[in-house]
């Protein structure tokens, strides 16, 4: 049988619920949460793109 989340665990998923860039919604589904969040980690992972260049000078 698996313990229940100790109330600091509870606590730390709802202050990453509350941050702004994680666009949580109340009724929202987990599972759409999780998905942006790990899109969102595999956008930060992921190199950035070529830098486009006008002339001498970066676009």
């Amino acid at each position: 049988m698996v313990d229940p989340p100790s109330l600091q665990e509870v606590r730390t998923v709802l202050d990453i619920l509350a941050m702004p860039h994680v666009g949580f919604s109340p009724g929202e589904s987990s599972g759409a949460v999780l998905n942006r969040m790990r899109d969102m980690l595999e956008d930060a992972e992921s190199p950035p793109p070529p830098l486009v260049f006008r002339g001498d000078e970066p676009y």
